[in-house]
């Protein structure tokens, strides 16, 4: 799907690099700029509903900090965000 997006893109650039005008909307562009923007749009419903969530239960949202603090806590340098490897040693968070 990847290789098939960037051909389009590369094959539309090459037509305004030529002056062509390009080709009226289809079907093809309506899914790319789906399948282009479709991350984005469930990444942000998703934090914004765990947002929601650790809102009306903030005791939840403290042991989940509390849980990170220890973890930062532990490591030599505090000053860098969590990392994956980090991430994966939380048991209360990681909770499904």
């Amino acid at each position: 799907m990847v290789k098939i997006f960037y051909q389009i893109l590369e094959e539309r650039k090459a037509m305004i690099g030529k002056n062509k005008a390009s080709p009226k909307s289809n079907i093809l562009d309506t899914k790319l700029v789906s399948l282009t923007f479709a991350g984005y749009e469930f990444t942000a419903e998703v934090t914004a509903k765990a947002i929601m969530y650790l809102e009306k239960h903030p005791e939840f949202l403290q042991k989940a900090k509390e849980e990170q603090e220890d973890i930062v806590k532990k490591r030599p340098s505090s000053n860098a965000g969590l990392n994956i490897d980090e991430i994966r040693q939380m048991k209360y968070v990681t909770k499904a």
